[in-house]
């Protein structure tokens, strides 16, 4: 149902394969089927949520001392780190031949970071309040070990592109797991608290099994102690393990970053209950303190936070990318211990209902387009929205709200009523733009260091006004398989808006140092005022209400964050919303949607597309600062055939009036007047061949079909306002962006070239119109360098200075 979104092949080595088909209603169902059948997801141990520190390249054991070290001086919160190779082996085995050296070392320590294993594990625990989790991989490099293996045949035969030859052990065959496990055991006596997995990919199935072997071997050495394993692949069923995933070795760039909130996702969809990364990337000497910030302000909001890089990069910590960097890391990880206890009962639902602690917005929506295919913005439970910034050029981003009354996460701006597109500039370094539905119940720690440290005070809710709403609070002993068997504590947090009061309850008979006593509430308000409670006994249940607002709201001194579009402050009166309509056959077919985001906003977009299942939708641009009517005119017969290359325009107007004629003026739809303004008209006509100029630099057509690219001209008639060209996505994913220029043309003064750029979007430019009407010209190009030859082309190029100006 719904779009295609990709394919698969697997190759079966056996005589047979078992497959199964379940039938579901959305991708939400889809996800709960698989859990269904292959088991939840266990729950990972409590320091598992807080901050994990890892990287190849610990050079010794002072080294790790002194990280660890400014980690607790500096107040930089943690619960783990991690080694790669340096940790058992001296050299990694990449260059091993396939018999191995004598001299490599499996299953031991290396010397140089841990001399006193045992002395160092416990110093690690007792003394920074930190766990360790250390490298594995799943083959052999000891030649002596590697003979013995291959006697018995444990080895799989070398192929595809899995790293380590034929060196891999054969995890399937129970022989060589209780082998296995009897070489690891000493690692969990001497204080090794978890693994990350790496380069499983020998087959399918080899960190299934692994994950068996390893789960196996620490329920024999401890059998109520929780699993926790970091690995590079998955397949079904590990995750009732305690396995995480992590998505693999990253370059360090912004293309890197942007494609995470779609990984996170992904990989929940297909099962993953705990999903991490190499926080600011593996690879790649692209770093930058801005990059890494913004990278930490995403995995706060992932299954598992953790930084990771090669050897040959600044390790990413902190203290080492500058003061600015290092205040705005320092915040998302203290925010970050803040969310545990609701990341943390998210984790219980996850497992008890089936319902995954991240959702995608078209688990809510799914007949909304945008939410369709929103991937850079994700749900943190059902009422926070998280939409971190993801790119530096250009410093702003788009967040779609959907449908609903909405709360910016930090108090002081007023809610805005969805759907609706904010338009956010000048985001600040250290914030992270976060929403909140109406009725959302968010419970919050205090800061505290690591996760040993919770409670901490007293549980902070925040409430956000507007609806009713609950969130269930779980807490067990953070380490243990009791919550297996119900040892919990469970408390429902239930807000009721219309006499403004807050309910608690609690079940379970769980209890110790690190369950909440107190809590305090914070109520965020529609107008952005904020009321408070004192510090209330939590017992075994309770209420407060809140006085009446006052008059005047009580503003909050936190900082709302970046500037954004001013949005309608009452609900929309029109009830004119999702309005879809398709008009034509064959290959020229037409998607219109009208959507009221307010009394005086909504927005228009047209698109063309080869198909009826094709998308139709674009995010909500900025409203023009016009009252107007406006229609948008069909193509000519003969002007049929556009691209879906070029199949997106939108138009924005504060009001107006909507309509679509065919050819011959027959009105085709007409939707109801919003306004009775009529300050100007915009037509906008989308065809062939109707630009002024053709350029010489145009996009190669892909079929060799130099004539069959289009072109936009839009005319636009207005009184002394501001028309903004926006920038708007094209049918195959890329972005568009406008540049444009001023033209010179006695008969129209007021001229403008616009070029039509597909790739990053660039930025945005607004232009005031002095006279009655301006020219605007879109030419679609490829790439950058074509659209600033086609605004030569059309322009004029430039004339060559004095030779004396190339001088000093």
């Amino acid at each position: 149902r719904g779009h295609v979104l990709g394919g698969a092949t697997w190759t079966i080595l056996g005589q047979k394969a078992d497959i199964y088909l379940t039938p579901v209603g959305d991708a939400r169902s889809a996800q709960r089927a698989l859990w269904t059948l292959t088991g939840p997801p266990a729950i990972l141990p409590k320091y598992a949520f807080g901050f994990l520190a890892s990287r190849w390249g610990w050079k010794d054991e002072q080294d790790i001392d002194e990280v660890l070290s400014t980690f607790r001086d500096g107040e930089f919160p943690i619960d783990a780190w991690i080694s790669d190779f340096e940790w058992y082996t001296r050299k990694p085995d990449y260059d091993l031949p396939d018999q191995g050296w004598s001299n490599f070392t499996d299953f031991g320590y290396n010397p140089v970071t841990f001399p006193d294993p045992i002395g160092q594990l416990q110093r690690y625990h007792d003394h920074f309040g930190v766990k360790f989790g250390g490298i594995r991989k799943p083959r052999l490099g000891n030649s002596q070990l590697l003979d013995f293996a291959r006697d018995r045949d444990w080895l799989i035969p070398a192929g595809g592109q899995a790293d380590g030859g034929n060196r891999n052990l054969n995890y399937s065959i129970p022989a060589v797991r209780t082998w296995y496990q009897s070489q690891m055991r000493h690692y969990l006596q001497d204080g090794v608290d978890f693994w990350w997995n790496d380069e499983g990919e020998s087959t399918y199935f080899t960190t299934y099994y692994w994950t068996v072997a390893e789960a196996d071997l620490l329920h024999s050495e401890n059998a109520d102690k929780r699993f926790f394993a970091i690995n590079r692949d998955y397949t079904p069923g590990m995750q009732r393990y305690g396995a995480a995933v992590w998505t693999g070795d990253q370059t360090e760039s912004w293309e890197a970053l942007q494609r995470h909130p779609a990984y996170l996702l992904s990989w929940q969809q297909a099962g993953v209950g705990f999903v991490t990364c190499d926080t600011g990337g593996f690879r790649g000497g692209g770093e930058t303190p801005e990059l890494l910030v913004r990278w930490y302000q995403l995995s706060t909001f992932m299954s598992i936070m953790r930084v990771h890089s090669t050897k040959t990069e600044v390790p990413h910590f902190p203290w080492l990318w500058g003061a600015e960097a290092e205040v705005a890391m320092r915040k998302a990880m203290n925010l970050r211990y803040r969310f545990i206890p609701m990341l943390y009962s998210l984790a219980h639902h996850q497992y008890t209902s089936f319902e995954a602690m991240f959702h995608p917005l078209l688990y809510f929506w799914p007949e909304d387009p945008h939410a369709q295919v929103a991937t850079d913005q994700w749900f943190v439970g059902r009422h926070l929205m998280v939409a971190p910034m993801l790119s530096v050029f250009p410093p702003w981003r788009q967040v779609y709200l959907p449908p609903g009354l909405w709360h910016h996460f930090n108090p002081g701006t007023a809610a805005i009523q969805g759907p609706h597109t904010l338009t956010l500039n000048d985001v600040p370094l250290d914030h992270i733009p976060m929403y909140v539905m109406a009725g959302g119940v968010v419970p919050m720690a205090p800061i505290v260091q690591r996760t040993g440290d919770l409670p901490g005070g007293p549980l902070m809710v925040r409430v956000y006004a507007g609806a009713d709403g609950e969130f269930q609070l779980v807490e067990d002993d953070g380490e243990t398989l009791g919550y297996q068997r119900g040892e919990v504590r469970r408390t429902l947090l239930v807000w009721h808006d219309a006499n403004s009061t807050l309910t608690w309850s609690v079940s379970g008979n769980f209890s110790d140092g690190n369950c909440f006593t107190a809590l305090k509430v914070l109520v965020c308000r529609q107008d952005g005022g904020t009321q408070d409670s004192p510090v209330l006994d939590l017992g075994r249940g309770g209420s407060y209400t809140f006085p009446p607002e006052p008059a005047l709201p009580t503003t909050s001194s936190t900082s709302p964050g970046p500037t954004t579009t001013p949005p309608p402050l009452a609900p929309p009166k029109p009830t004119a919303t999702g309005i879809l309509v398709r008009v034509g056959s064959g290959d020229l077919s037409y998607g219109v949607e009208l959507a009221v985001a307010g009394p005086l906003s909504f927005r228009l977009s047209v698109a063309y597309d080869d198909s009826e299942e094709g998308a139709i939708d674009t995010p909500m641009i900025q409203p023009l600062q016009d009252h107007a009517k406006f229609e948008v005119v069909r193509p000519s017969e003969e002007e049929a055939g556009i691209r879906t290359e070029f199949g997106y325009l939108v138009i924005n107007m504060r009001s107006g009036f909507f309509k679509m004629e065919d050819s011959k003026g027959k009105p085709l739809v007409t939707s109801r007047t919003l306004s009775e303004y009529s300050a100007g008209t915009i037509t906008v006509a989308l065809g062939r061949g109707n630009q002024t100029a053709q350029p010489a630099a145009f996009f190669p057509d892909p079929q060799g079909v130099g004539d069959s690219l289009e072109s936009i001209r839009a005319t636009a008639t207005v009184r002394n306002k501001f028309f903004e060209v926006p920038h708007y996505w094209t049918t195959d994913g890329y972005s568009a962006f406008c540049v444009g220029t001023v033209g010179h043309n006695p008969e129209q003064p007021n001229q403008y070239t616009v070029s039509w750029l597909r790739g990053h979007v660039l930025g945005g430019a607004t232009w005031t119109i002095l006279g009655q009407k301006a020219d605007i010209y879109l030419t679609p190009v490829g790439d950058a360098r074509s659209a600033q030859r086609a605004l030569w082309t059309l322009t004029g190029p430039p004339a060559i200075l004095p030779k004396y100006a190339f001088g000093f």
